[in-house]
This record gives structure tokens, C-alpha cells and sequence, in this order.
């Protein structure tokens, strides 16, 4: 029977949302109108299995893993892990979790995951506080949902925890729930560090509803857990990483403390309640509340009474377990509050005298309403905007039901920098005093109704002390009052009756019907009128409906969740659902081929497929219709490494602009001796792109011998082998060297040759800036005779980078060099280059200038032999000649010097005119305090010609990762790759397209065996572009170079958008790539 006295809005199939914040997800996924998943429904039904959260992404990333073939386990980690990264002011994995679980078999399971005071943890000497490092405890959120999916799951943990790291990477839009609260705790949060540059814009203002926020810090921890199970976060770096800020900070969390702590299991305490099975969780959970309060219901006939009447009665009655929570504890005490006798005695005490005459069966403490005061009882009674909940269930009858929460907004206020999520608040009073390795009780309920052993009702409730008010209300306005599930979430709710003193529900459309609070004022209550939307707790739940086999999944319509039902069962694996599909796209396979129409799908960080996939469905849909889709470019020989370690430069547009999804750092000889540093450095900030790192023969060298202009003994040889072989034992894929510079210039063939050895052995390649590229020293054919040396007798692969000829003195010679490398490979020698397209180079005015042997032992003594006037006039003879080989001062043009900015994007002669001074001596002018790095335009176009055209050529840029519209650096930092294409393959029809790609792309990954990247092919990386041909091209000229290129429409780093609909998602999905040992 209904009661007809409730007056509730009509169920809505879609809650009104901003269409910003609508129109932001559907794009997000690029689903077509007729596909997209509906993400804001409040009730849905399905027979496959149902998810409902109170964000609609984490929604949406549990309906994916069951669709996937996942159980309702599966479906439930997905979700918490992805509400933790959309839902933040609610919920974090710095967090706590109670999880309860009815397994397909009928058997029952509890997780309890609460935050636990560490075990230096004094509550009597330790400081009162509301927020901050003191109110931390040993988080539990991640500990028990790892927990959950290692027990009760069937998919590995990456692959539930993909949609997480998903929407941490690429971003998602703040719904109007977390804007408004992100407003509410924006003072608060300020204060710390790692909090405002996490969850606060870089102005120190509050994200508002539809702005996109990423965390890059949060996906890279997620990704830690994923791929470790959640080792590291209380065992390993990141443990080491919260530990030590939180002490730093005169918090109480130590290693040992995190250590220690592991996911319980919770007792489950059970009642019944009209026929239905009631199951819940024990201290420090509130389900034993939720069913005393139901018990003390269950005396009394609610159908029949006067709507004022019922009301009244659900308020004593919660007031009656509210009051007994003192009680709670001792696991003997769970049984004795549950039972039937106790709920029996208990209901003597509510004053409306409808009580049945039963007889005292129990002995009963007969607390006293005068000496008890109810908020005291109920820590965090009345603070209802914190926690989450979200309810699973799948097509086997397993139902999860999860809640987990951070406290009060936004939990201690506190990020650790780096880490990306929020801790909780746990001490400093806020839940109570409890001791070391304590673990404070709360009101979180995950509850369930069976029916004879079998599924029924799956629930849960966010809302501080209204969460297990909100499960009594509901429950009761289904059974009792025969609404319909989604009605009875909707109904309006009372708290319990604090004395003479009830909290009612009247806010627009979930209000009583008229007279009713009228009715209970007369009964002598004082009624408390609630009239915020959300104040009285929010409930996600499903219903099974035996009788059709439907799932019903309802989300509370006073808040912006969703419930959504899985549209088929296991169709993911093996049945064609991806996470993308590109489709009717021109494909290159990057080996050369001419391109073939073709569909791509992508799923997870692997290509998955490639061919016809028409009858097969992409939770992103791509047309690539008149584009092109190739392996993501790489770059072998690059200074981008320097920008990508910073937080200005790590989203490395400029490379994402050009197609580039991987680069090698380190060329020329020149890396840090610790790749490991290097590597966390990179990782620091995330990164647009993949990175791979060489070991630099010149560091090396310095290391050893300094910048001292010699040859190596054995002894320093042996040494140099060593930091050589602790470098590639870090993952290494190269092994470069630069001997055209110092203190590389120093050093003879055999030094290259003895530890071209070491690197053979770990299979990478040898690249060299080769010992001279124009007639300085040795002459250009002779250096890369060097390069086929030490391949021929170190049985490495050499790599002749940047290949080029430098002067009027030596135009022509790359036929000859051309020859050398042919013969040496015909002989069975290993010998590559790369090249990158442009008829000017780049390096610094001291190295196109200076004699090598003036540079020994560094600025100093360099600048003690300007001072020297026999030594000047030796020098300056020297660059009489060198000036004279890189074509005279008009060919030389300043990019960057920072002593003196007026000169960059200058000629040398222009400036040496203006001062009245001879380019020589202007040089030696700048030698004194430093280098002016330059462009120099000294090759000749017929030789990049020749080279660009042999297979063994690989395409590079040679170019720096540079502040924007700071200095005048070479165009080839913005351009190089696309220019090649305009340039070289559209314009002078050099080369053809195939060609070019694969220049770019499974060319350097065969060189530097690179095994997962390069090709589009299924099981490789998902790294891949796809891009416009008729727009494709470079902007950056020699004047104006901080222009971006153009063309590229999608691209992808580790199945991640980077840059979707030509524009950058803002996405860090690249990675720090180890070569396996």
C-alpha cells in the first residue's frame, strides 16, 4: 500500500544539467548521439548488470568493466577509483572504504578499510585540529578496494583502474556538486602546497562548473598502484613519499605506520525486517544503527498511521539507535543490538503509545533522554556534505555495495606534492580519541535486503550523520509505504527526534504533504525545516526485480549522479567494444608501404586492431575520413630532454604539434651520470610525450678525466666502462657521443671503440655528432669513416646523426660520404643516419669558432688565453679560418645570450657593423663572459638531397624544447617534422610520403630497437596520429620561430589523447620507456 499523504516529484529520466557539463562528457567519450551512453539517467534498468555513483563518470567507468566481462567487484573498483579522481572534495585514496559483498553463491563478505591513527599517534598529547598534517591518519581506501578485486574480482587490476588514470590524464568537467564545494574549501586548501597546485588554478582561485581538470600527479600514482597492486602505496616510494612530508609537517604517519596496516574483515551484522533479510556492517561502520532502527520500526503497524504519526515514529525510533551507539563495540554487543528483544524493548520507550504489549525478553540499559545528549553520541552528526557511495551489482546476482569517504570537504585540506590526492581527516577529535593503530568509528553503512537468501536491494548513502537516517527513510518508504524504489529514494526524509527536536525534509518538490509538519509541531516537536537540496543525505542503490530479472538502478535526484545499466554482458574481450576506433582512415604501417583504407582500434595502451572493424563499436568514435593515420613520430636526436624535466615544458606541445609521441634525450655525449634522477625528474611534472634516454660519452669523459686535452689510460678507460654500464643497466636504448665537442674532441677512435664494446653489449646503437662536418680537423668524410670504425669493430650499430656538410669547402663531399657508408654496409657493418630538414644548423659560436685545444680545462683557463696576447693572436688566426668555413659573419645568426638579448635573431655582421668592431674580435668580446648560441646557414640543399633519400636516413630535429617567445631559437624546434613532408615530400617531390613515414617512424625504432613502437600494427603501443595532409605544415621560420605547426588532428601517447580535434587536451600520458635488460 502507498501512502498517499507523500507528495514527491515525478521521476525524471535526466536530471536538468548544465549543457556545458553534458555537452563536455559526451565529447569527452565522442560517442555518437545515437551510442552515447546516458550518462546523467537517475534510473535505469538492465538485466546484464548495473552501477550507480554519484558522479556519472565513475559511472560510466564501472558500466565499462562490466561490459567488459568484469562482476560486480570489478565494476565497484573501477568506480570507487574513478569517483576518487572526479569526485575529490568527497573521496580520495588518501581516504577510508567499508565494502560489503554478496557473492554469487549467497555468501556475505565485509572489507573494512578505515583510516587508523599510526602507531606514534598520542591523542591526549597530540593537537585539536580541523584540518591539516595532524588530522592525518594511515589512509585505508586503497588497501581495501585493492582487496576487493584480488578476491572477489576477474580482471587484472590495470585494466579496472584504466578509466581512473584515464580521466586523471585527460581531464574531466567539474559538475556544479564539486565547483560549489571546491568554493567552500578554496581558503582552507590554499594553505598547501601541494593542494593548490592540484586542485586549485594556477591563480589560486576555485575550478568552476565545466572547467576541465587534470592531474597528472594523481594518474602517475594510480598508475604506480595498478601496476604494483597497491605495493608501493603503503610499502614502497609513494609511502616514502607521503611519510615523509606528512612528518615534515608535524604530522604522525610513518613507514612503519603504513607498513602495518591492512584491509580487515568487517563483521557483518544482520536482522530482518518485513519479511526481508537485513545486512550490514559492524564498528566501525553504522549497519547495526541502520538495523536496530528498523527493528524498533518493525513493532509497530506504520501503514496505517496518520502520516504526522509515522513520521514522529521514524525519528523516535532513529533517535532510540542513534542513542545506543555508546553501546557499540565489543563484537558480542552487535548481536544483542540487533536482535529482535532488544528492538522490543527499545520501542517501550517511544512516547506515542502504539507499542504492541510484548514482554521484556532482554535486559535493558534504559538510557535516559536527559542524560544523553544525541549529538554527542553521533560523531559528525549534521555535517552532511562529505562522503560517496556507490552500489554494483551484475548478472550473476553479485551485488557490492561501497562507501568511502575523506570526512569533512575536502578531508585534511592536504596534497602531498606530487601525489595528486587528498588525505582524510581522521584525528585531532574530529572522529573522536581512540589509541595508536585505532581506527575510528563513522557512520558510513553499506547495506543490503535480501529475500530469501537472494538479491533484492543494494544501498548505500552519503551525508555525514544523515547516512544511515537516509537508508532507514528510504527502506521504509519502499516496504512500508509500497513506493517503488525510485520513489522511495525520492521521498522527503525526517532525522532523528534530538529531544523535543526533528529535522524535517520540505525543499522544493521532496516536501511533505501540507499540514503534515503542521501535525507534528501540534505533537509538541520543534521542527527543524530542511531546505537544502542534498542536506539529508544521498542515496545510490539497485533493485532486483526476480520477476523480469531486471536490475533497477537508482541515483538520488538531489545530487548529479547517475545509474546506468550495462548494455550487454563480456562483449569487450574478443567481442568488440574499444576504448577507440578510428575509422576510414588513409593508414601508413610505418614500414614504407603505400597507405591502405583501413579501421584502428585502440584499447587501453595497445593497438588492438587494424582492418574492417564496421561491426564493432569504440566508446570513442573517430572518422579519419580524407586524413591520414601513421605511427607516432620519433625523434632520435633532440634537446628537448631539458624542457620536458621542467613543469614549464613537460606538456611538450611543440613536439605533440609536429606528431612526435616519443624522442630520445641525451645526443651529442652529453647526459647525466644518474639516469635513475634523470628519469624521476622527467616523471616529476608527467610528460606529453615518451621519453627513452642515452648515455653521453662526453659526461662520461668529464667525469673521469675532466675537461683535460688527452688520451684516456686504461685505468680512466675502465672507469668510464663502468658508469657506462651502471647507465645502461638503467634502461638506456643509446649510447652517443660527441666528439666535435669537448671534452669529447679530446678523446681517440680507440676510447669510442673500447666502449662501443660495453654498449654492444647491452644491444643499443652508437651515435656520434661527428668529429668534423666540415674541413676543421680531420675532415668531414674521415669523421664518419670514425662512425663505420667503431661499428665495424665494436659490432655496434653506428649512427652518423645529424648528417650533414658544413661550408663551401666541403659542398658535395655527402656524395662520397654517401659511398663510405654503402661499402661499409655492403661488408656487413650496421651504419644509419639521421637527418633533420633544413639548410642551416645550430651549436654554439664557441664551437663553430674556437680551436678545440683553446677550450681545454673550461671558461677559465680559456679566458686566462684571451688574456694572453701571443695566445689571442694563435686563436684568432684560427677563427679567421673556421669563420671563413662556415661561409663569413652574414651566415651566422644569434639565437639565444642571455647577457645580451638585443643581439639574438641578429646577423654577426649586422651587430659587428654596429659596434664598429670585426666579427672576430666581437666574438672574442663574447668568449670572455660566455657563448652565444647560434644559426648557421652553411649547408647546401643538393646534399640534404642526397642524403634524405637513403633508406638508411632517419628523419631528427636536433632541436631544443624552449620557453615560448624566449631568444630566437632554429625553426627546426616547431617544424622539423612537418617540414620534411611539406617541404621535401609535397613541394620538391624529393622523397615520397610512405618513404618520409618511415623515416619517422619504424625506421628509428628498428635502429635503436625500440620493440613496441613505430608500426600500426595490433599489439603495439597506441602511439599514433592521425593528421590533415592539406593543412599539415611548419610555421616557425629562422625570424620568427615560435610559431606551432599545424595539421596534426589527433594524436595519441599510450592510447591517450594528446591533441583530439586539433586541439591539446592538456593530457600527460607519456612515460620515462626502459630498455628491458
Amino acid at each position: 500500500m502507498r501512502f498517499p499523504e507523500l507528495s514527491t516529484r515525478p521521476i525524471m529520466r535526466c536530471t536538468t544539467v548544465s549543457a556545458i557539463v553534458l555537452s563536455a562528457l559526451l565529447s569527452f567519450f565522442s560517442i555518437g548521439a545515437q551510442e552515447a551512453p546516458a550518462f546523467h539517467l537517475q534510473v535505469d534498468r538492465s538485466p546484464h548488470g548495473m552501477v550507480s555513483t554519484a558522479q556519472p563518470l565513475a559511472t560510466w567507468a564501472g558500466v565499462q568493466i562490466l561490459e567488459a566481462g568484469g562482476n560486480a567487484a570489478d565494476a565497484a573498483v573501477a568506480a570507487a577509483f574513478a569517483i576518487a579522481v572526479v569526485e575529490p572534495t568527497m573521496n580520495s585514496i588518501g581516504g577510508r572504504t567499508q565494502i560489503l559483498v554478496r557473492l554469487p553463491s549467497g555468501g556475505i563478505r565485509g572489507i573494512d578499510a578505515t583510516t587508523q591513527a599510526p602507531s606514534t599517534y598520542d591523542s591526549e598529547t597530540a593537537p585539536r585540529a580541523g584540518y591539516g598534517y595532524a588530522v592525518i591518519g594511515v589512509p585505508g581506501a586503497v588497501a581495501g578496494l585493492v582487496r576487493l578485486q584480488a578476491e572477489f574480482g576477474t580482471l587484472p587490476l590495470e585494466t579496472v583502474m584504466e578509466p581512473a588514470i584515464r580521466f586523471a590524464r585527460e581531464g574531466f568537467p567539474v559538475n556544479w556538486v564539486v565547483a560549489g564545494q571546491f568554493l567552500e574549501a578554496v581558503g582552507e586548501a590554499s594553505e598547501f602546497e601541494g593542494t593548490r597546485g592540484t586542485y586549485l588554478k594556477p591563480d589560486g582561485s576555485a575550478y568552476r562548473e565545466g572547467e576541465i581538470l587534470f592531474s597528472g600527479d594523481l594518474a602517475r600514482t594510480l598508475e604506480t598502484i595498478s601496476k604494483r597492486e597497491g605495493e608501493d602505496f603503503y610499502r614502497g616510494e609513494i609511502a616514502r613519499r607521503m611519510s615523509n612530508d606528512i612528518l615534515a609537517n608535524g604530522g604522525f604517519v610513518t613507514m612503519e605506520s603504513l607498513d602495518a596496516y591492512r584491509a580487515e574483515d568487517a563483521v557483518v551484522v544482520t536482522g530482518s525486517y518485513r519479511g526481508l533479510d537485513l545486512v550490514g556492517t559492524y564498528v566501525p561502520s553504522a549497519g547495526a544503527l541502520v538495523i536496530e532502527a528498523l527493528h524498533i520500526l518493525e513493532t509497530f503497524d506504520l501503514a496505517s498511521m496518520a502520516p504526522a504519526e509515522r513520521a514522529v515514529h521514524v525519528a523516535e525510533a532513529l533517535e532510540l539507535a542513534v542513542r545506543d551507539r555508546r553501546l557499540h563495540g565489543p563484537v558480542e554487543m552487535a548481536t544483542r543490538l540487533t536482535s529482535k528483544a532488544w528492538a522490543v524493548e527499545r520501542a517501550r520507550e517511544i512516547r506515542m503509545g502504539s507499542l504492541p504489549d510484548t514482554p521484556t525478553t532482554v535486559d535493558s540499559p534504559r538510557i535516559s533522554r536527559d542524560e544523553e545528549k544525541v549529538a554527542e553520541t553521533l560523531d559528525g552528526w549534521g555535517e552532511t556534505g562529505h562522503t560517496t557511495h556507490l552500489s554494483t551489482a551484475d548478472a550473476d546476482g553479485m551485488m557490492v555495495a561501497l562507501t568511502q569517504t575523506l570526512g569533512p570537504n575536502m578531508g585534511s585540506k592536504v596534497v602531498t606534492p606530487g601525489l595528486g590526492f587528498l588525505y582524510a581527516s581522521t584525528l585531532g577529535g574530529y572522529l573522536g580519541s581512540f589509541g595508536p593503530g585505532g581506527r575510528a568509528w563513522s557512520n558510513i553503512a553499506p547495506f543490503m535486503l535480501l529475500k530469501d537468501g537472494s538479491p533484492y536491494l543494494v544501498l548505500g548513502a552519503a551525508g555525514g550523520g544523515d547516512i544511515p537516517v537516509s537508508i532507514v527513510n528510504a527502506i521504509v518508504h519502499h516496504v512500508d509505504g509500497g513506493l517503488p524504489f525510485p520513489q522511495a529514494v525520492e521521498a522527503p526524509r525526517v532525522g532523528p527526534a534530538l529531544g523535543a527536536r526533528m529535522e524535517m525534509e520540505v525543499h522544493p518538490g521532496a516536501g511533505w504533504s501540507p499540514g503534515v509538519v503542521e501535525d507534528v509541531e501540534a505533537m509538541g516537536f520543534e521542527v527543524v525545516r530542511e531546505t537544502d537540496t542534498g542536506d539529508f543525505g544521498r542515496i545510490h542503490g539497485i533493485r532486483y526485480h526476480s520477476e523480469t530479472g531486471l536490475w533497477e538502478g537508482v541515483a538520488d535526484p538531489d545530487w548529479g549522479g547517475s545509474a546506468l545499466g550495462a548494455r550487454s554482458r563480456g562483449q569487450v574481450q574478443g567481442q568488440g567494444i574499444y576504448d577507440v576506433i578510428i575509422r576510414n582512415g588513409k593508414v601508413f604501417d610505418g614500414m614504407g608501404n603505400p597507405w591502405f583504407y583501413a579501421d584502428v582500434a585502440l584499447e587501453g595502451d595497445r593497438i588492438a586492431a587494424v582492418g574492417d572493424l564496421s561491426e564493432e563499436r569504440g566508446r570513442q568514435e573517430i572518422d579519419a575520413t580524407g586524413l591520414y593515420v601513421a605511427p607516432g613520430f620519433i625523434d632520435t636526436h633532440t634537446h628537448a630532454g631539458g624542457g620536458l624535466a621542467t613543469a614549464e615544458l613537460s606538456h611538450a606541445r611543440p613536439l605533440l604539434a609536429q606528431g612526435l609521441t616519443m624522442i630520445l634525450a641525451n645526443p651529442d655525449g652529453r647526459s647525466p651520470l644518474d639516469l635513475a634522477a634523470q628519469r624521476d625528474a622527467f616523471m616529476r611534472d608527467g610528460l606529453g610525450v615518451n621519453v627513452g634516454q642515452m648515455v653521453g660519452h662526453g659526461s662520461l669523459r668529464e667525469a673521469v678525466i675532466g675537461m683535460e686535452n688527452r688520451f684516456a689510460t686504461n685505468e680512466e678507460l675502465e672507469e668510464m666502462k663502468a658508469l657506462l654500464r651502471a647507465g645502461l643497466q638503467e634502461g638506456a636504448w643509446g649510447f652517443s657521443a660527441g666528439p666535435f665537442y669537448t671534452p669529447g674532441s679530446y678523446s681517440d677512435t680507440r676510447e669510442h671503440v673500447e666502449l662501443g664494446k660495453v654498449a654492444a653489449e647491452y644491444g643499443v646503437p652508437y651515435q656520434s655528432h661527428v668529429r668534423d662536418e666540415s674541413d676543421y680537423s680531420v675532415g668531414v668524410v674521415d669523421a664518419v669513416e670514425e662512425v663505420i670504425t667503431v661499428a665495424r669493430e665494436a659490432e655496434i650499430p653506428g649512427v652518423f646523426t645529424h648528417a650533414k656538410v658544413l661550408g663551401p669547402n666541403v659542398w658535395g663531399f655527402s656524395q662520397a660520404i654517401v659511398h663510405r657508408i654503402e661499402r661499409a654496409r655492403a661488408q656487413g657493418v650496421e651504419v644509419w643516419a639521421d637527418q633533420y630538414p633544413y639548410p642551416a644548423s645550430a651549436t654554439g659560436l664557441s664551437a663553430a669558432l674556437l680551436p678545440r685545444w683553446a677550450q681545454s680545462g673550461g671558461q677559465d683557463s680559456l679566458a686566462a688565453r684571451l688574456a694572453d696576447r701571443g695566445t689571442l693572436a694563435r686563436i684568432r688566426e684560427e677563427m679567421v679560418e673556421n669563420l671563413a668555413r662556415r661561409g663569413g659573419a652574414d651566415r651566422i645568426q644569434f639565437r639565444r645570450y642571455r647577457q645580451d638579448p638585443s643581439i639574438e635573431g641578429r646577423l654577426l655582421s649586422d651587430v659587428a657593423a654596429e659596434r664598429g668592431m670585426d666579427p672576430i674580435d666581437l666574438s672574442v668580446e663574447f668568449f670572455k663572459v660566455a657563448s652565444p648560441s647560434i644559426v648557421s646557414f652553411n649547408m647546401d640543399e643538393n646534399d640534404i638531397y642526397t642524403f634524405m633519400k637513403q633508406p638508411w636516413t632517419m628523419a631528427s630535429s636536433d632541436g631544443d624544447l624552449v620557453t615560448w617567445m624566449e631568444g630566437v631559437p632554429h625553426p627546426r624546434a616547431y617544424g622539423a617534422f612537418p617540414r620534411k613532408i611539406r617541404h621535401y615530400v609535397l613541394d620538391e617531390g624529393i622523397i615520397d610520403l610512405a618513404f618520409a613515414i618511415r623515416s619517422m617512424t619504424s625506421l628509428p625504432a628498428q635502429v635503436y630497437r625500440i620493440p613496441d613502437r613505430g608500426l600500426i600494427q595490433e599489439g603495439m603501443a597506441a602511439d599514433v596520429i592521425v593528421f590533415d595532409l592539406d593543412t599539415l605544415r611548419d610555421h616557425a621560420t629562422f625570424t620568427e620561430p615560435h610559431q606551432l605547426s599545424e595539421g596534426m588532428v589527433h594524436v595519441f601517447v599510450n592510447g591517450s589523447a594528446a591533441i583530439r580535434d586539433r586541439e591539446f587536451t592538456g593530457t600527460m600520458a607519456g612515460k620515462v620507456l626502459q630498455k628491458e635488460r
